[in-house]
């Protein structure tokens, strides 16, 4: 159940209203008991002074009487103890029982004054009793002692105890109605800036926005008009980048088609229309044919798995029979959501081919510096996957003599990390590898190790099972360099393809599996 803000901020001001008055409420009640009950012994006290005084002056014959006399005149309970503690006295009680145990009766004998505050052996009610012994010099004849019940004693810091709590309750009251006109005071600007901030979901840019005041709410506002400036100027900019993106495509040397989640065609550039044979009036009918005839469905479907680019040929039936060269790989929507592109190769010679990876590389890096300037999550996305795909155009040869070079492995984490920028951006996630050693130089040959790097870390982030940060450790060991990386046993492995690009430059691929996380590695060799 929702709780509105205003609520919340009336209960928290009764909270702290409530920890300062019950507190002070049930201290008022302690110290007011505590108060009477010792104003009423230093009452008792006196009273037995005044008694003892009278009863030292009484003549040894005359001891006797004048104790009935004192019994029978005071309207506090009296009772008078011989020296073996029995009851030679008692102004309200007969025939009572030997007191020599009782404590203020032993106290006053050993001290001469004795108090004690029990429960009374004869009514059970709590009382306080005070005894003195007399006469206060020479030899002892007896106690005298005076006692009063708690409750009466009790009764006037009860009065004032209720007085008390019935303050408090209005006080209580009081500050509910103040908290919670002062919660929504203060809560007015919030609601209406989560108004605003609903606007601006919906694409209302022109919601009003309270004035701004000069404290924390006011620089919410602030910041809140702030994005939607930004995000007017990101749409626009957005707009633009779609533009410039469909123009670039439609002077890829290569076909391309991109399509949805649906694996509907969104978007066909003019060189897959001719290497396909597709017309206005059927493209779109044609287009969705493609991802569903033989060899592609599960090469789509593979791509949409784990991320990894499928080569197929591809035969189109109103081809009547000619195949073409395709790559099925993994684009993403402005949302982040993966879709499919199909990538149609010419079957021109393989310089053709090395020109058409190199206008679609520099195509990819055109988007993104686009991308870097405006808006990250709607080209270079698909920029990324532009590089990725026109790397991945012709198959990589046998390893030459001129391609061997020395690398830094931090130069292959980093070209690594930029290249897998956009589908970072895209899925929300990071990689992180602070811990490693930058400074481990190994062997590269023809861009194989920057390929194998490139591949492991895209598995990293398809098998992240929902992290947003994909950790990678270097380790070397037995003259190798191992890039490690750790995901999860439910993503398809690329071992292969690893193992195709590393093998014969003496690298190597291997994993370790842990019920079901699995630590997966490239070994490349020291420089």
């Amino acid at each position: 159940m929702r709780i509105p803000l205003h609520f919340k901020l009336a209960a928290s001001y009764l909270l702290v209203v409530g920890l300062v008055l019950v507190p002070t409420a049930v201290y008022l009640q302690t110290s007011l008991r505590k108060g009477q009950r010792h104003a009423v012994r230093v009452e008792l006290q006196g009273e037995l002074r005044d008694l003892t005084a009278r009863l030292d002056a009484a003549p040894a014959d005359q001891l006797s009487a004048r104790i009935d006399i004192l019994c029978g005149a005071l309207p506090l309970r009296m009772t008078v103890v011989d020296p073996g503690g029995r009851v030679i006295c008692d102004s309200r009680y007969a025939n009572l029982r030997n007191h020599g145990d009782r404590d203020e009766i032993r106290q006053a004998f050993a001290d001469a004054e004795g108090f004690a505050l029990r429960p009374s052996a004869t009514t059970g009610e709590m009382t306080l009793y005070v005894a003195r012994r007399f006469p206060s010099h020479g030899q002892t004849r007896g106690v005298i002692r005076l006692s009063r019940p708690v409750s009466a004693v009790d009764a006037a810091s009860v009065q004032v105890a209720m007085v008390v709590r019935q303050t408090s309750a209005i006080a209580l009251t009081v500050a509910a109605l103040l908290s919670l006109l002062a919660a929504m005071v203060a809560s007015r600007p919030l609601r209406h800036m989560a108004q605003a901030a609903r606007s601006f979901s919906e694409g209302d840019f022109a919601a009003e926005i309270p004035a701004p005041s000069d404290d924390e709410i006011g620089e919410v506002a602030q910041a809140l008009e702030h994005l939607a400036s930004q995000l007017r100027g990101k749409l626009l900019a957005s707009g633009a980048d779609r533009s410039t993106l469909f123009a670039l495509m439609d002077e890829l040397p290569v076909g391309l088609i991109l399509y949805g989640a649906d694996r509907k065609p969104t978007r066909i550039n003019g060189l897959a229309r001719r290497l396909l044979g597709l017309r206005p009036h059927d493209e779109q009918a044609r287009g969705a044919e493609l991802p569903e005839l033989p060899g592609c469905r599960e090469a789509v479907d593979r791509v949409m798995e784990d991320g990894f680019t499928r080569e197929v040929s591809l035969t189109p039936p109103w081809l009547e029979g000619s195949p073409r060269r395709a790559r099925w790989l993994a684009a993403y929507a402005p949302d982040g959501q993966r879709c499919p592109a199909l990538v149609i190769l010419d079957a021109g010679s393989a310089g053709e081919l090395s020109a058409a990876r190199a206008m679609i590389v520099r195509c990819a890096e055109v988007l993104r510096d686009v991308a870097s300037r405006r808006d990250p999550t709607t080209v270079a996305a698909h920029a990324g996957e532009l590089g990725r795909a026109a790397e991945a155009l012709l198959p990589v040869g046998p390893p030459t003599h001129e391609g061997v070079e020395v690398l830094a492995i931090g130069t292959l984490l980093r070209a690594a990390q930029e290249a897998l920028s956009s589908r970072l951006a895209a899925e929300g996630a990071r990689l992180d590898a602070s811990g490693a050693d930058y400074t481990l130089a190994v062997v590269e040959i023809d861009g194989r190790a920057r390929r194998a790097v490139e591949a492991l870390l895209a598995w990293a982030i398809e098998a992240r099972a929902g992290a947003l940060t994909v950790r990678v450790r270097v380790a070397a060991a037995d003259g190798a360099a191992r890039v490690i990386v750790r995901g999860s046993t439910e993503v398809a492995s690329p071992n292969a393809e690893l193992t195709g690009w590393l093998g014969p430059m003496g690298g190597a691929v291997g994993e370790r599996v842990n019920e079901d996380q699995v630590e997966r590695w490239v070994s490349l060799a020291l420089a």
